[in-house]
């Protein structure tokens, strides 16, 4: 039985896990190229995986499933700097994923960079990516939580209608690596992606194969599915390239925006750079020359994500408000009330100030809610004691008093009419009525009261506090019971202190 009961378990958590991964796309995390072994490569896209914020918005496709992919596909190259569009498709589509992340570990110069990006598979669009410098590999692991927020925050929000940019690798010297080239396109590509000017498409192919694409993807022959593997998704219209150039002494970055359809140059510009150092510095200087989007988009970027976070955050504030002002609605439109009470009391006897009735009392209430903020409570409560009181004796020579205990029972039933009120969460009412405390104490002996009996025949005020807690209000409450003095009844004044939880049913409009 235990067994069964076992599976069954685990059947329900697997089922609630797949119901709960259903809601979201699935992201595949390639292993990261570059100069890495291949326990580094595994390591980075491992740790990357491991961000909570990445699971609560994606569902992250096991690295096994992964791995095996990559084996399948040829032209995957563990050290190439930039992953070909046409590989990240065919892994993307042979994983089942919405979107792919890659990363690289390169060199650029004197400086070593980590260089995350996420592409959108049925497009290929590029829709972020981060830059992180590092001196030692080891640093690499405490840098990998910030870009997986960062990628979490670009997807929340993708920009759409932007004009479409094929970003192809920067034409460098023949004496330096081709993985500077495509280093530099990555950088480009993410600060121009940062500047909110344009949609990026990353490409690995020349201008030439880039306008073929173009026209060919254009054309009304070409099914859609064809388009995707033809086109690599969406071929923008717009192509940046960029190459290194010299002039005498000055190196430069010469880049130009080429309308591939009318083949004219939209934009063109130029940065001068002392050494491949200077790549991070130069791009981002381009990219402000060619979007004319201000130097600080990196700080206006982050400003806008914290805009957008506040709003959600208001939003969220004012669904949970909205929810609660609708609860509150609810609780305080109903006609009845009941709630189970339990408590003690305490008193004085006008006729005999040395009387002390003590009670545990556990009861019941009922409220009748005639608006929204008048009600009629009656409760009934029974206790049980003790009384002590001072009595006193004497032989006809010597006289003397002394404390005497004794049981006590306890009936409470007080009808008051009360103002109530639900501000926020809290509850608050307060009342005043007629009000009986009947203390028995021994009850009677020979048909009269003895001293331990009191009644406390009058007068009832109640002061309640409470919260708002699930369907119902838990609350404290504190009842004064005030009675006419007489020796025959023992009139008297009782303090009553008392916890409950009341539902409502019943509403009233």
């Amino acid at each position: 039985m235990k067994k069964l009961l076992m599976v069954f378990l685990c059947i329900l958590f697997c089922a609630g896990t797949e119901l709960a991964a259903q809601g979201k796309e699935k992201l595949a995390i390639l292993p990261f190229t570059g100069e890495l072994t291949e326990t580094e490569r595994d390591a980075i896209a491992e740790i990357f995986s491991y961000s909570k914020d990445l699971a609560n918005v994606f569902a992250l496709i096991p690295r096994t499933g992964i791995s095996q992919a990559i084996r399948n596909e040829r032209n995957f190259q563990m050290s190439s700097g930039m992953t070909n569009p046409d590989t990240i498709a065919a892994l993307g589509k042979e994983l089942g994923a919405q979107y792919v992340v890659s990363g690289t570990v390169s060199k650029l110069g004197e400086q070593n960079l980590l260089i995350i990006s996420i592409i959108k598979i049925d497009d290929l669009r590029q829709i972020t990516g981060d830059i992180q410098t590092y001196t030692r590999i080891e640093e690499i692991q405490d840098t990998l939580p910030e870009m997986a927020q960062t990628i979490v925050n670009s997807t929340r929000n993708i920009p759409v209608n932007l004009p479409k940019l094929a970003i192809l690798p920067v034409e460098i010297p023949a004496n330096v690596e081709k993985s500077a080239a495509d280093t530099l396109a990555q950088i480009l590509s993410i600060d121009i992606i940062r500047s909110g000017k344009y949609a990026v498409y990353p490409r690995t192919s020349s201008l030439e194969q880039v306008t073929a694409e173009y026209k060919e993807q254009q054309s009304k022959n070409i099914d859609s599915q064809s388009r995707v593997d033809i086109g690599q998704g969406d071929n923008p219209r717009l192509v940046l390239q960029v190459a290194a150039r010299s002039l005498g002494s000055n190196t430069m970055f010469n880049a130009s925006i080429i309308d591939v359809e009318t083949n004219i140059q939209e934009a063109g510009d130029s940065v001068n750079y002392e050494s491949l150092s200077d790549g991070i510095n130069s791009m981002k200087e381009l990219t402000v020359k060619l979007t004319g989007i201000s130097e600080d988009f990196d700080i206006q970027k982050q400003q806008a994500l914290a805009q957008q976070d506040a709003s959600e955050r208001q939003q969220q504030r004012q669904i949970e408000e909205a929810e609660l002002s609708a609860q509150q609605d609810s609780i305080m439109n109903k006609r009845f009330f009941i709630a189970p009470i339990i408590g003690g009391s305490s008193g004085f006897w006008e006729y005999n100030p040395d009387l002390a009735p003590s009670n545990f009392m556990i009861g019941g209430q009922f409220q009748f809610q005639f608006t929204k903020y008048l009600a009629l409570e009656w409760d009934l409560a029974v206790g049980y004691g003790e009384s002590t009181t001072s009595v006193h004796t004497s032989d006809g020579y010597n006289e003397k008093w002394q404390m005497e205990t004794s049981g006590s029972f306890a009936i409470m039933s007080p009808i008051m009419l009360n103002a109530t009120f639900l501000l926020g969460s809290f509850y608050i009412s307060a009342g005043a009525g007629f009000g009986v405390f009947w203390n028995m104490g021994d009850l009677m002996a020979g048909g009269v009261f003895n001293a331990t009996g009191m009644l406390a025949l009058g007068l009832g005020t109640q002061v309640t506090i409470g919260y708002q807690l699930g369907p119902g209000i838990l609350f404290a409450q504190f009842i004064v019971n005030t009675g006419f003095d007489s020796p025959e009844i023992g009139g008297g004044t009782m303090f009553i202190g008392q916890l409950g939880y009341k539902f409502g049913f019943g509403d009233r409009e």
